[in-house]
């Protein structure tokens, strides 16, 4: 998840903001096998921080809240050349966490951690038939392509006027 400057970010009152959606855009590096194929995406909370890379191996698992598929039943599929970017809606109560968070938690990588420790990503599994089945994708979580964005709107103070912002 990329996190922009938040430097001096303040949204107004709380009580002055709706949460529109909130949404994970993944930029696809490549993609092996056959990502023209449909495939349901499966998007899980970390309930753990990951651990520094120099600590981690292939065989390393990092725990995460199954119980609810943030991805909301999403179906991804790209194009041929298996390049493209995955817009998928995350369940609302993400949005809400983050709009909602102090700024000085925004504002702190460690604090931000802990509001959202990061996202366990796989898929339902597709039945073989007589080629393999799907793809498997890549991506790079620290690409200006990757981000989860909070769109929201806001209510001018002392009016019932909403505006839209994200």
């Amino acid at each position: 998840i990329s996190i922009r400057n938040l430097d001096n970010l303040f949204l107004g009152d709380p009580t002055d903001l709706f949460l529109d959606s909130v949404v994970f855009r993944m930029q696809i590096a490549t993609a092996y096998g056959r990502p023209q194929e449909r495939q349901q995406i499966q998007i899980y909370e970390l309930t753990d921080t990951i651990p520094d890379s120099t600590l981690t191996n292939s065989l390393t698992r990092i725990p995460f809240d199954d119980s609810r598929n943030l991805a909301q039943n999403t179906e991804i599929s790209l194009n041929e050349t298996g390049q493209g970017e995955f817009n998928i809606r995350l369940d609302d109560e993400i949005g809400e966490r983050l709009l909602f968070a102090d700024t000085a938690v925004l504002n702190n990588p460690v604090a931000f951690q802990q509001l959202l420790k990061g996202f366990y990503i796989t898929t339902d599994p597709i039945a073989f038939t007589y080629r393999e089945p799907g793809a498997i994708y890549s991506f790079v979580g620290a690409s200006a392509g990757t981000v989860v964005e909070v769109f929201f709107k806001r209510r001018e103070p002392n009016t019932r006027a909403i505006v839209g912002a994200s």
